[in-house]
This record gives C-alpha cells, sequence and structure tokens, in this order.
C-alpha cells in the first residue's frame, strides 16, 4: 500500500505526465486513444484522492514530507479543507473540463482534432491541486500562475504562444506575474522573511489593523482576476464564454483554499481581532468583511436584473457567492464557517451544471444568447431544467442548496446583535434582485419563440448527454433540502454545525460521539453533508466521462472551446488542428 506523501506525489504527477503527453501529441494521436488516457489519469488521480481522504479524515490536520532536500523538504498539510477540496477537483472539475474539451460528434469526424485541449483540462487539473496541498507560500503561488496561465491558453485557441497584440501580452502578465506578486503581497506581512510555510506562521500576529485589511483586498482581487480579464476580453474580441465559465469552476475550491489557510494565519488564537469599541464610530475588525460581501451581493443583483447575457449572468451569480463568502468570514462564528463551506461547494456543483450546459450548446452549434434558450427548453428540456436548477441553487431560492448554506450564514450575521444584525436583512436585497432577473430570463425564454425553431436543419439533441445532467440537477436539489434539517439551529445549539467546524480547523473541542469515515464523518446518527455531496459527485463524474464521446451521441458540435474559432453554420472548410500552438 501507497504511503500518503506517495499517493499525494500520483494527484500531483498523473495529471501532469498525461497532460503534457496529451499536449505534445496534438492531432497525431487518435481521439479515443487521447480521450481513453484523460479519463484513465482522471480515474487514478480520483482513487487516489480517496484513499488519501480516507487515510487523513480520522486524523487530520497532518504533516508531510513529499519530497526531502537535505534538512529541508517539500511539505504539504492535508486537513478538513484540502481533502474535500482535492475530492471535489478529482470528482467534479476535472469531468466537466474533460466534457468541455472532448472531441466529439459529426464535427470530430469530419475534421481534424486534437488531443491538446484534454491534456490543458489536464495540467490544470495538476497545478489545482498543488495550490490545494502544498504547504509553501512559492510553491502556491507558482501553482496559482500555473492555473492562470494554462487556462488563458484555453481560452486563446489559436497563435497561443505568440499574441500578435500588445494587450495579449499584458493579459499573459496580468495571469501569471500578478497572482504570485499578490499571494507573496499577501503572506508576507504576516510572518517573518524566513518562514516559507504557512503551517510555520500559526502564531504570528497581525501586524496593524491595515495588514488584516491588505488580506481582505487580496483575497477579492485573486477571486476576480481571471474572470475579469476574461470577460474583459470576451466584450472586446469576443473570447468564448466557456472560457470563463471554467476559470469560475476551477478558482472555487483555489480560493476556498487560501481562505482556509488565511484563517488559521489570521486567527491564531481562535477568534477574528477585535478593535476595542470606543464610541459609535468605532467598528471591530471583522464587520470589514460583512460590509464588502453586503455591498458585493447588492451590487450583483442590481446588474442581474437588467442583465440578459447567459454568460455575464453566471459570472455575477458567482460574485453573489463571494460576497456571502465575505459576510460568513465577517461573521466570525461556527454557523457561518460551515455555511460558508457547503456554499462554495454549491457553488462549484452549481456552476460545473453551467459549463456541461454551456458545453452541450455549443457543440449543438447554438448560440448563448437570450433569444436561443427558448429553442433549448423546447428542444433539450433537461438541459433545460439542469439550468434553471442551477440558477436556483446559486441564487437562493427556498428548498434548494444555495439556500441552506445562506440561511446558516444568515443566522450567524443575526446573531451578532445591535446594528449588526442588519446585515442579514440588507444582504437578502442582492438575492432579491438576482431572483427577478433570472427569473425575467427564464420567461422570456419560455414564451419567445425564433425562427430557427422552425427550421428543418436545426441540430439535433445530444440525448446522452442530456441524461448525463440528471445527477448533477437533482444534486442541486436533494441538497438544498437536507442541509436545512441538519445545520439551521438556534445560535445556543447548533448542533452538527459546532462539529462540522470544528472538524476543518483541527480535532480541538469535538464531542465524544464523532466517528469518522471516507466520506465524511458522523455525530451521533447524522452524516456531514459535504462528505456525502463528494460521494454522490463520483457518480456524477462517472456518468459525465461516459458521455464525453463513448456513448456515441449525435450532438453536431461546435469546435470553439476545444479549438479553433467558431465555424461559419455553412461553406467552412477544415483548417488545420484545434488549438495550434
Amino acid at each position: 500500500m501507497l504511503s500518503i506523501a506517495q499517493l499525494s506525489l500520483v494527484l500531483l504527477l498523473v495529471p501532469l505526465v498525461a497532460g503534457i503527453a496529451l499536449v505534445a501529441a496534438g492531432g497525431r494521436v487518435q481521439r479515443r486513444t487521447a480521450l481513453a488516457t484523460a479519463i484513465v489519469a482522471g480515474v487514478i488521480t480520483f482513487v487516489a484522492a480517496a484513499l488519501v481522504a480516507a487515510a487523513i479524515l480520522p486524523n487530520a490536520p497532518l504533516l508531510y514530507n513529499l519530497l526531502s532536500f537535505g534538512k529541508g523538504a517539500l511539505v504539504e498539510r492535508l486537513d478538513g479543507f484540502s481533502v474535500y477540496l482535492m475530492l471535489g477537483i478529482a470528482a467534479w472539475v476535472t469531468p466537466v473540463l474533460l466534457w468541455m474539451t472532448a472531441p466529439r460528434g459529426r464535427v470530430a469526424a469530419a475534421y481534424p482534432t486534437s488531443a491538446r485541449p484534454l491534456g490543458l483540462a489536464l495540467l490544470l487539473e495538476s497545478v489545482a491541486l498543488g495550490a490545494v496541498l502544498l504547504d509553501n507560500v512559492l510553491l502556491i503561488a507558482l501553482c496559482w500562475a500555473g492555473v492562470g496561465f494554462f487556462a488563458w491558453l484555453m481560452a486563446r485557441p489559436q497563435e497561443a504562444l505568440r499574441p500578435s497584440a500588445s494587450q495579449e501580452w499584458i493579459d499573459l502578465l496580468l495571469l501569471t506575474l500578478g497572482p504570485i506578486l499578490f499571494v507573496l503581497a499577501m503572506i508576507f506581512p504576516m510572518a517573518s522573511g524566513k518562514t516559507i510555510s504557512l503551517y510555520g506562521m500559526q502564531g504570528h500576529t497581525l501586524f496593524t489593523f491595515w495588514s488584516g485589511a491588505l488580506v481582505l483586498v487580496v483575497l477579492s482581487f485573486a477571486a476576480g482576476i481571471y474572470p475579469f480579464i476574461i470577460w474583459i476580453r470576451r466584450v472586446a474580441q469576443g473570447v468564448l464564454p466557456e472560457a470563463v465559465g471554467a476559470l469560475l469552476l476551477v478558482l472555487t475550491p483555489l480560493a476556498v483554499a487560501l481562505a482556509g489557510r488565511l484563517l488559521s494565519v489570521l486567527t491564531p488564537t481562535g477568534a477574528w481581532p477585535h478593535v476595542q469599541v470606543v464610541g459609535p464610530a468605532t467598528i471591530t475588525l471583522n464587520l470589514i468583511p460583512v460590509i464588502l460581501g453586503i455591498v458585493t451581493v447588492i451590487v450583483a443583483g442590481i446588474v442581474l436584473l437588467f442583465e440578459h447575457d447567459l454568460l455575464v449572468i453566471t459570472a455575477m451569480l458567482s460574485t453573489l457567492t463571494i460576497g456571502w463568502c465575505f459576510a460568513a468570514i465577517g461573521a466570525d462564528d461556527n454557523h457561518a464557517i460551515i455555511g460558508l463551506v457547503l456554499l462554495l461547494l454549491v457553488q462549484t456543483l452549481g456552476i460545473g451544471t453551467l459549463m456541461l450546459v454551456w458545453s452541450s450548446l455549443e457543440w449543438a452549434e447554438r448560440d448563448l444568447r437570450l433569444k436561443d434558450l427558448a429553442g433549448l427548453a423546447r428542444e433539450m428540456p433537461l438541459h433545460f431544467i439542469a439550468l434553471v436548477l442551477a440558477g436556483a441553487a446559486l441564487v437562493g431560492v427556498p428548498l434548494f442548496s444555495g439556500f441552506a448554506a445562506m440561511v446558516t450564514i444568515d443566522q450567524a450575521l443575526l446573531a451578532l446583535g445591535g446594528t449588526s444584525a442588519l446585515a442579514g436583512a440588507l444582504v437578502w436585497i442582492g438575492n432579491a434582485l438576482a431572483l427577478v432577473g433570472v427569473i425575467r430570463l427564464i420567461s422570456r425564454a419560455l414564451h419567445e419563440t425564433t425562427d430557427d425553431l422552425a427550421a428543418p436543419e436545426r441540430a439535433i439533441p445530444a440525448r446522452g448527454e442530456s441524461l448525463a445532467l440528471i445527477i448533477p440537477a437533482a444534486l442541486l436539489l436533494i441538497f438544498g433540502i437536507a442541509p436545512e434539517l441538519l445545520l439551521i439551529g438556534s445560535a445556543a445549539d447548533p448542533g452538527i454545525a459546532v462539529t462540522a467546524s470544528a472538524m476543518l480547523f483541527g480535532n480541538a473541542g469535538l464531542p465524544g460521539d464523532v466517528t469518522y469515515s471516507a466520506f465524511g464523518f458522523r455525530s451521533g446518527s447524522v452524516l456531514w453533508i459535504p462528505g456525502v455531496l463528494w460521494a454522490t459527485a463520483v457518480v456524477a463524474a462517472a456518468v459525465v466521462a461516459l458521455s464525453t464521446g463513448l456513448t456515441g451521441n449525435q450532438a453536431t458540435p461546435l469546435p470553439a472551446f476545444a479549438g479553433g474559432e467558431p465555424l461559419p453554420p455553412e461553406d467552412h472548410e477544415p483548417s488545420g488542428e484545434w488549438l495550434d500552438l
């Protein structure tokens, strides 16, 4: 049996080696061979992640040496955050990226295809896992920059390494050097120059109030730099929408990982450092992220109220989730922490579902604008249902998964008391505006008709892909009901929420009736929901893998995100490999 360190190396090296091989092979390997290689690498990575989780959960957090360099070593720190994020990347994020980049259908048979997009997806998985697992400031910064670089390649299907305009070089610098500088700026004010391990920073207190403010600013910047830049380029140059979705999907677990690491640095005594209240004009430090979260949610809701572009709506739904996360961090409560983790898991699942829908639409030669959602509802009803469920979950509609997490955070905000309790009411204003915007989008799609609907040459629905969406769509509904029964209680008797949050930050204060398993842990007879979420995602990953080309569906693909510019609907000729580097 391999050791934990050896399994961790498998996690990092298998997708890295497979990705390099597929990128190097390009169009010289058969489509099925490339797809099989990517799926096998993904399965091996997930099995290794599951074995690590089974061994770590009863004992987390622990440090392991991956490689030794004399007296030094390359260290990883495995805890509740990293284990669940590792499973999430292996079981859900990677299959979604493989779904989006795997060539399939009639265009794959008629045009030269390349294995490079699949290889880039595996490379993206490897560097994302590195950013989650490696307990080293410099290596985390390099992995974060690597995610931006490979995502930039995926968003630049042609002439990716030979930019023809100065603006493209600026994009490349922002996506690689920018994160390195900001991650270093986030870390070094809180530790001595000799400290390079995040674990070694525990016990260091904040130097000043502004050091804490710097952390919040940098976290918000790091979470938004990639989608913001790609969104700007999309508006200016028509960059493909799936690239934005892929970045949002991958950045979710990375943002959680860095936030989880920083919480132990920011709170060496177990609580946020409070500024003593002297007068009515003085506020505590933890209210800063609460205010930032409220503003973020309301601004996102206003944009969603008037926006009709599906891409921008998805980006704003992700921004709304980030706002709730800031509010949860500022609430400084066990309920809020577990609500934050659950909300980010929901965002990963919801954005991933939207990516599956988008990819199927692209391969079916459908535009992503509002007028075509009517055709989606009529010809691909399961796709449309999955899209509606994902939107409802991310907005926070009652009985959907996002609502359970948001109510849990809201309960912690109310517990602050005084004028601070108003935050719980104000933050829902943004959700109400967002809900109105999403309802307008869906209602217009259901009642709008287009000339394309009557065209005899319209695309054939991808039945195999539609069936594959049943599992993630069902998860978005099922996991909205169960957490409400388990996580929502009074502030004086939080129940399982205290146990779950204690597990994330160590074993201190856990009740004696807690037992552990590979899928999560039990308090009495109750199994914690995130463990069930990732266990069920394994089934979703298997269905997604089988639906990326092996089922022989009849979708007519549009090789957009997988490489090359969108083909014109008629009279187009093959023009070489996709993503010709």
